[in-house]
């Protein structure tokens, strides 16, 4: 039997609680001792965990939940309300950012698909780290963190939207590999809105006041989308 995947996830659980521990003795931000945690354990550390495939596992299964979490934490409705600000200033942020980019890579010599891929690594925020530090700091819920959330999660769709076509540029502008993403897109996020509107709300309420259903109901949901979004990858 092949444990080699559930010995590096407490590899990974282990190391995060040690560093977490020097991190509040030093006084540091949490974040910090995860970053350096997974340095330590990386190929470029000590080589704990190695495998290319255990560390993309491992990689998607946190960020998933870092995602879940944001979604647990943030009230949508209120997000809804600055939709105006929030859609026009990640629009904005990501052409400026990467338009810059590209005319200062194309002075340097650069091409132009490196220098969109550059233009975009710079321009896309990492709502990982966004929201642990707001979160952190419990500023989530004010006006400027809902914002900050707000950019996050647009340039995240954006990401998804466009990385797809980048990477199988010779179809870039193919309208059905184009409507096949967005399609899939809107159909996770219908049956993400039902789901939170007509179903979630009423199972919860009756599942309360037994702690053991009520999260495994949530992490059940997790898990879910993750496989929908791997089918719906896969298709496309």
């Amino acid at each position: 039997m092949d444990l080699t995947l559930l010995m590096d996830l407490g590899i990974v659980i282990v190391s995060g609680t040690l560093m977490g521990c020097v991190a509040k003795l030093l006084k540091q931000p949490m974040l910090v001792a995860y970053i350096v945690a997974g340095i330590i354990i990386s190929p470029i550390g000590l080589a704990l965990i190695t495998g290319p495939m255990e560390i993309a596992i491992l990689a998607e299964l946190g960020v998933a939940f870092l995602l879940f979490t944001i979604g647990i934490q943030s009230n949508f409705s209120q997000l809804f309300k600055l939709k105006n600000a929030i859609i026009l200033g990640s629009f904005t942020q990501v052409a400026l950012t990467t338009g810059i980019t590209i005319a200062l890579m194309h002075l340097a010599g650069m091409g132009f698909t490196e220098s969109l891929y550059i233009g975009l690594i710079l321009a896309f925020s990492s709502t990982a780290i966004v929201v642990k530090q707001l979160s952190n700091m419990n500023l989530i819920s004010t006006l400027h963190g809902r914002l900050i959330v707000g950019f996050a999660l647009v340039q995240d769709t954006l990401a998804i939207l466009l990385l797809p076509i980048l990477a199988a540029q010779q179809s870039m502008f193919s309208f059905s590999l184009v409507g096949n993403l967005l399609l899939s897109f809107i159909v996770l996020a219908s049956i993400a809105i039902l789901l939170n509107k007509l179903v979630l709300p009423r199972v919860l309420k009756r599942f309360e006041k037994t702690k053991e259903l009520f999260y495994l109901i949530l992490l059940s949901c997790c898990f879910a989308f993750i496989y929908l979004d791997r089918k719906s990858t896969r298709l496309n």
